[in-house]
């Protein structure tokens, strides 16, 4: 074909239609190929949407879109010349190959993607999105052609008549297998979220072969739409990555709104796979499979897809190796913890060597009646429990609270050798077994459903597995130590937990009486005359007493006795005596040494 256009050289023409012809030709300067595009005298009616082509083309320069080149009137025709892609486009390829491998349509999207992304940037929707639309190079570049429909997002830029003369021939233009359900109710309507589900229809056509919808303007599509009824594409093909699944759910919301918001997110997420390849490597790989049917080999840097998480550890020897490792672990763990940690280590593989035991301390408590029986009696059994728990709190507060440290008393386990001599000690903490429950700041009552109500308070230590043998067993409680000692039998001879029970044994109660040594913290010395008060309840109401007036009476000195708290504040006008102390005087003391040391006032 010698024709010739203005100064470009005609080499063949590509395509044909009532609108015009598409050529291929001879850029004049540059002797490269070019796409002359050529609106035919007969489609003037057109003129001022072809014109608006070229405008919108003239702002795009991304390496995912063709590139303008020029706008021109010859002979009472109008041109555009736009790159020449050296390939073929997306809807050829899916007619040769009818689906496409799952790894090759995420390089081609993710290209696809990118383009749009920079589109949107510039505030250009395409609006006719499609596989005709989409070109690959035999150099794996993927552009995007066709802006024919395309849009400024900001229409203020457009005069009246140019948007009458874009709508006249209906209010939706575009091809309707791609169309979102805002796009075909009405083209006013399209957002950068439309051309987001064009993308997700074409990306589901190239993973399946199919089209998730018919291709018409009917009533029956637009409601398929609205209600998203297509096929899954993992249940099309167990093939198919779910995570594709994921991508084309949202890329086909029929709500808008619930889309990704923008192209941008979805690139991200297609960038995820492929972020180990640069653009050289992504590129041979789109090619060798689209021009010479080969997988290239640098696929295999880019992150597994896989069909399902569950079949990943089929699909993939790493994960596979680490479910049989974890697997593995796991048998060891469970064997491990029954041979060590459980119980029936020691019953079976140990009977002869270990016994069980447990250490008990207990405390009496007031003697208190049964309680009726609850269901026959249910009124007068919850009144009596109710004050049952109310007098074994108060006596609980009084006579043992200060005693113990928050509920916890220790003991030491020792071993005792063949001489009756220490081969070794063990502290373990008694805690609440009945009765007590621990709160946060406090503690509770708990009786549960039984009628008796328990006669001691016991603190027990959890059951224990020990070697047989001779031991000891020796408990510190205030101010006072109590010794047990106990042979341990193993489990064969004595299948029963050995329970070694001490009892608390009360110390009558004596007078006491209180020495007082003050020191200073810098020097060390003696502070002399510092002023000691102590609370004391004076009709009805607690106040502070000189201490001094106090022990100026000998029936003050007669009525203190062991086992209860007194409280006590001082003052001297050198030093910081701080507040109030309370000083717990237990059933084995018969002097109670206070000990203060004060810090000296800073006085310049």
């Amino acid at each position: 074909m010698a024709k010739s256009i203005k100064d470009y050289k005609i080499v063949e023409e590509i395509a044909s239609g009532g609108m015009g012809r598409v050529y291929k030709a001879v850029h004049p300067d540059l002797k490269t190929h070019v796409i002359l595009k050529e609106l035919s005298k007969s489609s003037k009616d057109l003129s001022q949407r072809f014109k608006r082509e070229a405008t919108i083309m003239t702002s795009l320069r991304h390496d995912n879109i063709a590139a303008f080149n020029d706008y021109f009137r010859w002979e009472g025709n109008m041109y555009i010349v736009m790159e020449y892609v050296d390939g073929i486009s997306l809807s050829e390829l899916l007619l040769k190959r009818n689906k496409i491998d799952p790894h090759i349509v995420l390089l081609i999207m993710h290209e696809v993607s990118r383009g749009l992304e920079y589109a949107h940037s510039k505030g250009v929707l395409h609006r006719d999105l499609k596989p005709q639309n989409i070109l690959i190079s035999r150099r794996g570049e993927v552009k995007i052609i066709d802006f024919g429909i395309a849009s400024f997002r900001e229409q203020e830029e457009e005069s009246d008549a140019t948007k009458i003369e874009l709508t006249r021939t209906g209010m939706v233009m575009g091809t309707p297998a791609y169309m979102s359900p805002e796009h075909l109710s009405d083209m006013k309507k399209v957002t950068e979220r439309s051309d987001i589900y064009s993308l997700g229809i074409i990306m589901y056509e190239m993973l399946t072969g199919e089209r998730p919808y018919d291709d018409t303007f009917s009533t029956q599509a637009f409601t398929a739409r609205m209600k998203q009824q297509y096929i899954t594409p993992g249940n099309i093909s167990k093939d198919i990555p779910a995570f594709f699944n994921r991508i084309i759910r949202h890329c086909l919301r029929a709500n808008a709104s619930r889309r990704y918001r923008n192209v941008g997110v979805l690139s991200r997420k297609l960038e995820k796979y492929i972020k180990r390849l640069h653009s050289e490597q992504l590129n041979r790989c789109i090619s060798e499979y689209v021009f010479y049917k080969r997988m290239s080999e640098e696929i295999r840097r880019m992150r597994p897809l896989y069909s399902s998480f569950a079949a990943s550890f089929r699909e993939s020897q790493t994960r596979k190796r680490l479910l049989v490792g974890l697997t593995g672990a796991l048998c060891i763990l469970v064997v491990g913890y029954i041979l060590l940690i459980s119980d029936i280590y020691y019953h079976v593989f140990s009977r002869a060597d270990t016994g069980m035991m447990e250490i008990q301390y207990t405390l009496p408590l007031p003697g208190i009646r049964d309680l009726p029986d609850a269901k026959e009696y249910p009124g007068v059994y919850a009144e009596r429990k109710e004050a049952a728990e109310k007098r074994l709190y108060g006596f609980i507060d009084r006579w043992y609270r200060d005693m113990l440290m928050n509920f916890q008393i220790r003991a030491w386990l020792i071993r005792m050798n063949n001489k009756r001599r220490q081969a070794g000690v063990e502290e373990i903490l008694l805690t609440p077994g009945n009765v007590i429950a621990l709160t946060p700041d406090d503690f509770k009552i708990e009786l549960g459903n039984e009628r008796s109500i328990p006669s001691d308070l016991i603190f027990t230590s959890n059951k224990m597995y020990r070697k047989k043998g001779n031991y000891a067993v020796k408990i510190q409680f205030n101010s006072k130590a109590y010794w047990t000692h106990f042979t341990l039998n193993p489990i064969n001879e004595q299948n029963t937990t050995r329970v070694i029970t001490t009892p608390f044994s009360a110390t009558p109660r004596s007078r006491i009486s209180f020495e007082f040594n003050f020191i200073d913290l810098v020097s060390e010395k003696q502070i002399p005359n510092v002023d000691i008060y102590m609370l004391r309840k004076y009709r009805g109401k607690y106040i502070w007493v000189d201490w001094e007036k106090l022990s100026n009476n000998t029936h003050f000195l007669e009525n203190l006795y062991n086992g209860e708290s007194y409280y006590f504040k001082f003052k001297h006008p050198d030093y910081k005596t701080g507040k109030s102390i309370k000083i717990y005087a237990s059933k084995d003391d018969r002097v109670v040494n206070v000990r203060m040391k004060f810090e000296p006032e800073n006085k310049e």
